[in-house]
């Protein structure tokens, strides 16, 4: 009969330690990474910098694999050349591409390739343009200010500052995603570890009881 108690008391300790262990060990699910902004630097001072939203990349390592252009809330650009400072890109402009990034597990972000291309109107008329975005160079034929409206077509071409098959600078701006508040699925398994062993030792008290009421 003691022995049986001392038992139970044995499991019914293990299983509260479990239950505290689960609670302890509450690590949230792994963070991913969002993304605030990209900007690609090219020579003469021209540039392009993209601004996202939370959307949130991740688990860690992330990729390579491409961005979500969706994600992406506004364009600046910066054009040396006369002219085409007065014409002004936005998103509504967007006509296709991609960027392709790799994160890694320290949530250091690569970007890994991209296109983009913008374009407004059709060359007629003015600020009209045309803008293509590659690693190796910035292309832009656009329609700088006339008094008479017509197009007095230009074009413009940016080489990446540094070269390579990805050339440009690039300078990246991310965070680290808020971690989940979803419990991690070992956390899980020891809280149901230990309340499945309360059960089962509550199980074996009832037929103990009933000797004893017996006897």
């Amino acid at each position: 009969m003691n022995r049986i108690n001392v038992n139970q008391k044995r499991l019914k300790a293990l299983c509260l330690g479990f239950l505290m262990l689960g609670s302890w060990y509450t690590g949230s699910a792994s963070a991913g990474i969002i993304i605030d902004s990209i900007t690609a630097n090219f020579s003469s001072g021209a540039f392009f910098k993209l601004e996202f939203d939370d959307t949130e990349y991740g688990p860690l390592p992330y990729g390579p694999d491409n961005i979500y252009l969706s994600g992406v809330t506004g364009i600046t650009t910066g054009f040396t050349t006369p002219g085409a400072g007065d014409i002004n890109v936005t998103m509504s402009d967007f006509q296709s591409g991609y960027i392709g990034a790799y994160i890694n597990e320290l949530g250091v972000v690569s970007i890994t390739s991209f296109f983009l291309t913008f374009a407004r109107g059709d060359l007629s008329s003015v600020y009209d343009y045309f803008l293509d975005i590659t690693p190796q160079d910035m292309y832009l034929d656009y329609c700088p200010y006339s008094p008479t409206g017509a197009c007095n077509k230009q074009n413009a071409v940016w080489t990446s500052l540094t070269g390579g098959p990805v050339g440009s600078a690039y300078s990246i701006v991310s965070r680290e995603a808020p971690p989940s508040d979803v419990p991690e699925p070992i956390t899980l398994s020891i809280l149901l570890l230990g309340l499945l062993g309360i059960f089962a030792s509550r199980k074996i008290r009832k037929p103990e009881a009933a000797k004893a009421i017996s006897a």
